[in-house]
């Protein structure tokens, strides 16, 4: 985190330069008998597809990432670095150019050019996409030749390259000979050739895909990078239950788990062999509401919709004790904020991340003005398997709302069940996770609370709130090139949202990774595991 924040405040201006080459263009040489260990790793939740477009979610991504590759990408300290381009600017405005890198093939052999570019982009802005929100300020890509790509913003984007770097490449002939050319929804399970069956430019390929069961990868030794892990063979498998993956680790099956439960820390610590490394996460989780309706979605309460009154929304956020939860239910792995981005993300400023006020009786009176002394009921959904105790902290939220009388039914499923429910809008109260992938405060502020509008802004804003001057604010952030007016402009939204409270941030999260002894890997905050930069030591 130190690194972290030392980077993201030394170069926010430094974007608009072009980036030095990482690599030099000679092809590396790709010794097989470099490449010896096999490493299986796993989570609570499988990858939900293997369609770099299909689902914005953080383990999905991050297994794509070891086949797929960005334009640019971040290391282990999370600093930009050149991948699938060699170096970028700002030529004008609205205009941003980027070199690509010489060499590079697909890992079915065919050659990567501009052409791919302007395919996977204009693919990820399609309606289907769950990532053309990451990109809402690109309005077109043009391929200048072979090798040079142009991208013309609507407006000033300062930052374009941060977006970059989740929008994995994909090859336009590999796609239209196998009728991919656009992905499937994952959220009503629809499927094509993309969603099992993989043709990126990354350091592994993938072998076989089983859902909910397995994915194994193979090394790629025709990668374009020079390779500093040694591993022949990699698969993930996700398992849900906390002791199995616990289990697994200790017995040998598995090489790595994330994220350890919190209540095996202390144990697997003191295990032989085994490692354990913690670290501050970026994700905030947090409670959205629904503002949409005029009636709740799913409650016997009808003809009215409490939640889209301010004064029920302070009374839930006043009656929910977050130190105890931080304290209890997370063990101290987690740190209580009023902000919908977390500390280490461009942006944060900790005079603003204010301590919450818990007050049950000031609560009470809050729903008795609103007109609900008695209370009401309200359905509470999230996952099982994707945050850290999400499904027990929802269960200690239900007791605290039950004391100024809100009747909380919580219904908690796997990820796989629980994303397309919330992303189809079928929900009044639900939690969600969320980083900026920029790494950067406008992620947020722009997804999650500007008003929705189609391919523009508030892709992720599913409970429809709306308030033109924060949207104004929000707006000039995007744009805004002097660091001191950016701050103060991101504190301004932060402020409305603080008030308005259309979403209640419960904290930031920490995380802790599990391996054997002899697996040498960094922990990152964005908790992404880069199969590129493992080793292990015989």
């Amino acid at each position: 985190m130190r690194n972290m924040k030392n980077y993201i405040h030394a170069t926010f201006i430094a974007l608009v330069a072009f980036a030095q080459p990482l690599h030099a263009q000679s092809k590396p040489s790709h010794d097989p008998a470099k490449f010896t260990h096999t490493f299986t790793w796993s989570n609570s939740g499988d990858a939900r597809s293997l369609d770099p477009v299909a689902i914005y979610e953080v383990v999905t991504i991050n297994v794509l990432e070891n086949v797929y590759e960005p334009l640019d990408r971040r290391n282990d300290k999370l600093e930009l670095e050149p991948c699938l381009a060699t170096e970028w600017k700002q030529i004008e405005p609205k205009k941003w150019r980027f070199k690509l890198r010489e060499g590079v093939k697909f890992q079915d052999g065919k050659p990567f050019t501009s052409k791919d570019v302007v395919f996977t982009y204009k693919r990820a802005k399609s309606d289907k996409s769950d990532l053309k929100g990451v990109i809402v300020s690109i309005k077109d890509v043009v391929a200048v030749d072979p090798m040079t790509v142009d991208f013309i913003t609507y407006e000033v984007d300062p930052i374009l390259p941060r977006k970059t770097t989740d929008i994995l490449i994909m090859s336009e002939d590999w796609c239209k000979e196998n009728k991919c050319e656009l992905p499937a929804d994952a959220n009503t399970k629809s499927e094509n050739f993309a969603t099992r069956n993989a043709n990126g430019t990354g350091p592994f390929k993938v072998v076989s895909r089983e859902p909910d069961v397995a994915t194994k990868l193979a090394v790629n030794l025709d990668w374009w990078d020079n390779p500093t892990h040694n591993l022949k063979e990699a698969t993930f498998k996700p398992i849900q239950a906390a002791t199995t993956r616990i289990s697994g680790l200790l017995s040998g099956d598995l090489d790595f788990i994330y994220p350890v439960p919190i209540q095996d820390i202390k144990r697997l610590k003191s295990t032989p062999g085994i490692s354990v490394l913690e670290g501050n996460e970026l994700l905030v989780l947090n409670l959205f509401f629904n503002l949409e309706t005029d009636e709740l979605r799913n409650s016997k309460h009808k003809g009215s919709n409490p939640l889209k009154d301010i004064r029920v929304r302070k009374a839930i956020n006043m009656a929910i004790d977050k130190n105890a939860i931080a304290k209890t239910v997370m063990r101290g792995y987690a740190a209580p904020t009023s902000l919908i981005y977390g500390d280490g993300i461009s942006g944060y400023d900790k005079s603003i991340d204010t301590p919450h006020v818990y007050s049950v009786e000031e609560a009470k009176k809050l729903l008795t003005e609103a007109g609900y002394p008695n209370g009401f009921e309200l359905t509470l959904n999230g996952p099982n398997d994707r945050y850290i105790n999400d499904e027990h902290i929802c269960v200690a939220l239900s007791s605290m709302l039950q004391k100024i009388g809100i009747k909380l039914t919580v219904q908690t499923e796997t990820k796989s069940k629980y994303f397309p429910r919330f992303l189809t809008s079928q929900c009044d109260f639900w939690m969600m996770g969320w980083f900026p992938g920029t790494y950067d405060a406008h992620d947020s502020l722009e997804n999650l609370a500007a008003t929705f509008i189609p391919n523009r802004q508030g892709a992720y804003n599913l409970g429809k709130y709306s308030n033109p001057k924060y949207d104004e604010i929000a707006i000039q952030v995007g744009r805004e090139t002097d660091p001191k007016k950016r701050q103060t402009l991101i504190n301004q939204a932060s402020e409305i949202l603080k008030n308005d409270l259309p979403i209640i941030p419960l904290h930031q999260q920490k995380t802790a990774w599990g391996m054997k002894k002899n697996v040498k890997v960094t922990l990152r905050p964005d908790n992404f595991v880069t199969l590129r930069s493992i080793k292990i030591e015989s």
